[in-house]
């Protein structure tokens, strides 16, 4: 489909795929991904201190209910997206496309809202209902935001995308203060004000993009991409689902069997780190996804060996670069940034940070699925470890509560992790570059047994406070050099 509706062409988009190009793509996501990380923390500390636990958790519930919904209804088209306008790099030779899926997603959403909205108020206890109109809210928000999004990735608009990013989390955080503050003094506020935020800058997004509004889906001349995006991204609708069930489907069975006041404390801990999980693997995750679909889509099969290898070996390094330093400061990120009533959970950090961690990395074990456009495959892969998520946590949170939870969803997303790389190198053999990965992360490793004897050794000579500004001045240390290391495993070969 080659009609071109004079949507704005991205010239990075043209880019040559080096390592150079690569690391400042990385350099540009890094505030789109600290940014929202920061506003995740700020987000925690005021509102955990503002509502109790049964009404933060009732909050969570909802919000990941309602995105859950805004993936079913747009993630087909956000992974269209990012498969064959990453390939291209063309943005206008698809706008009309991506204009036509977009108006499906509106009506769909629309039309859902109003036919089960009215069943929900019926049916629900009344602590739940004014969850019921922003929840939905949220949904078509979302369902929008997230596919006109992935434009900026899918044609390497890295400095955008980050902008856009943080412009969300700054939205979602000063409106839910404001609202809270001074108008609703309700939970429900916080999902009013995500939806409010998201929606302005979907809005803005696809008028600045030049996709068509409200374009008919059944022009004719759509109808052969519509069908083959539809055959690639429909799959990842499912695939989809039970990625956000392995992320969240865990507080509905600790609603169901222990309240909610444990999801509200598992939630609020869990919160603090999925977003502390971006800092380096999301700016990795985001800048290579485009480079390695534009080296599958010209032919250049050992460019693309050598690129998914470097990147898998890459976010190997900053998973145990995040969980090891989670590790040391969980209780101090507990003690500083929640309530009184939420500081308990702070053993679910690292577990539930190397969970989120080994997400990251399975999103790119099973790019081979993807290069093949054996989307089938990958859903039933992750139906999978949903499926096993749900069976432990069914069998284990009863008794165990939401520490429980925790474990069982990290070992769920092992077992992914496991699954897409195994059958994944039997249709695309990449390969774990283990000599290149084993020196850092020893000396990583080794650096942060010696902080944690440091910290000990500190911790019985001067106050709380002292003790923790000479830790943290140390590891900051410990994680620049990380980070050098990190882009120092760009280099070589790659551009060869």
């Amino acid at each position: 489909m080659e009609v071109s509706t004079g949507a704005q062409a991205s010239e990075p988009g043209t880019a040559a795929l080096t390592a150079e190009t690569l690391r400042r793509q990385i350099l540009h996501y890094l505030p789109g991904t600290v940014g929202p990380a920061v506003g995740l923390l700020a987000f925690a500390a005021v509102f955990t201190r503002v509502f109790d636990t049964a009404g933060y958790g009732r909050y969570s519930l909802v919000f990941s209910v309602a995105t859950l919904l805004a993936a079913l209804f747009g993630q087909w088209l956000v992974q269209s997206i990012n498969r064959f306008v990453a390939a291209s790099g063309d943005l206008a030779r698809d706008a009309e496309l991506i204009g036509a899926a977009l108006s499906l997603i509106t009506f769909a959403v629309v039309a859902a809202a109003v036919l089960v909205g009215p069943l929900l108020a019926a049916e629900l206890d009344p602590a739940w209902r004014p969850f019921i109109v922003t929840g939905a809210l949220v949904t078509l928000s979302w369902g929008l935001f997230q596919p006109l999004l992935s434009t900026s990735q899918a044609t390497l608009r890295a400095a955008s995308n980050s902008l856009l990013r943080l412009a969300q989390v700054g939205l979602r955080l000063g409106l839910a203060t404001l609202l809270v503050f001074t108008i609703w003094p309700h939970p429900a506020a916080l999902l009013a004000a995500s939806a409010v935020g998201s929606g302005l800058l979907a809005g803005l997004l696809w008028w600045r993009s030049g996709i068509p509004f409200l374009f008919n889906p059944l022009a004719r001349r759509i109808r052969p991409g519509l069908a083959r995006w539809s055959r690639y991204g429909v799959p990842m609708i499912p695939w989809y689902a039970c990625s956000v069930l392995l992320a969240v489907g865990d507080r509905y069975v600790i609603q169901w069997l222990r309240g909610p006041s444990e999801v509200g404390i598992y939630a609020a801990n869990y919160g603090i780190v999925a977003g502390g999980a971006g800092l380096l693997a999301a700016p990795i995750r985001l800048a290579a996804h485009p480079f390695l679909m534009r080296a599958w889509g010209q032919g250049n099969r050992e460019r693309t060996v050598a690129w998914l290898s470097r990147i898998i070996s890459i976010l190997i390094f900053a998973m145990i670069v995040v969980v090891g330093v989670t590790i040391l400061l969980a209780p101090d990120l507990a003690r500083i940034i929640l309530g009184p009533q939420f500081r308990e959970g702070w053993r679910v950090m690292p577990i539930a940070l190397a969970g989120i961690a080994l997400w990251q990395l399975g999103i790119y074990t099973h790019k081979p699925f993807e290069f093949h456009e054996r989307t089938g495959a990958m859903m039933g892969l992750a139906a999978a470890a949903a499926a096993v998520n749900l069976a432990l946590n069914l069998v284990s949170v009863g008794r165990f509560g939401y520490m429980a939870a925790a474990w069982t969803t990290t070992a769920s997303y092992a077992l992914y992790v496991c699954l897409t790389g195994w059958l994944g190198r039997r249709i695309f053999a990449w390969r774990l570059e283990w000599r290149r990965l084993l020196p850092p992360t020893a000396g990583f490793t080794t650096s942060l047994v010696a902080l944690a004897a440091v910290r000990h050794i500190l911790a019985r000579r001067v106050s709380y406070p002292v003790e923790l500004a000479v830790f943290i001045a140390l590891l900051s240390l410990v994680l620049a050099g990380a980070a050098v290391l990190t882009l120092r495993m760009l280099r070589a070969d790659l551009d060869a």
